[in-house]
């Protein structure tokens, strides 16, 4: 059957080519929406099995993190977006340039270290963080096949010292946009 929407009319959706889709409905039809598995979606004119959305999935979406935690050489930053798979949005991103032997570093583990670690490109695309940042926006790619899913933590770190200027932690079975 159809369902109302939150006006009590059933309009048609309009065409759509990308991204996520959203209806909202007419609250007497919450108790119905609850039973409900899959939702299929097609034109009256489709030749074709139409796709259905599977109820209660999320659409790939960018997850908002905390900011950097702030341990060394004024490492900040506002709350860090994971854009995709494999990009990293780092807003407000202050380091004083002070560190030798700087990078950036995602890894597994409990522990932040440069053991095991990936170095991340800087934007410029050079290895090493030889600069000092004041509240520039940055965007990182992880290298290679690597994706948010691989790891538990971004880090700014210096292994000259072994010391961890600053990171975040990344949660697990993200549901990250491919690109």
């Amino acid at each position: 059957g159809f369902v109302a929407d939150e006006d009590q009319h059933h309009n048609l959706l309009r065409p759509h080519r990308s991204g996520p889709l959203s209806h909202r409905v007419a609250r007497d039809a919450t108790s119905f929406i609850r039973g409900v598995r899959w939702s299929p979606i097609g034109g009256r004119s489709a030749r074709s099995p139409v796709p259905a959305a599977k109820a209660g999935s999320s659409a790939a979406a960018p997850v908002t993190l905390p900011a950097l935690t702030k341990r060394a050489h004024n490492v900040g930053s506002g709350p860090i977006v994971l854009k995709s798979k494999k990009t990293i949005f780092i807003p407000k991103f202050t380091y004083d340039g002070a560190g030798p032997d700087v990078y950036f570093l995602v890894g597994k583990g409990a522990k932040v270290t440069h053991t095991g670690a990936t170095k991340i490109p800087t934007p410029t695309g050079e290895e090493k963080v030889k600069k000092g940042y004041t509240g520039q926006d940055i965007t990182l790619t992880l290298p290679g096949s690597l994706t948010f899913n691989d790891v538990d933590w971004f880090s700014v770190y210096c292994i000259t010292y072994q010391e961890n200027f600053g990171d975040v932690r990344i949660p697990k079975n993200l549901h990250l946009p491919n690109a």
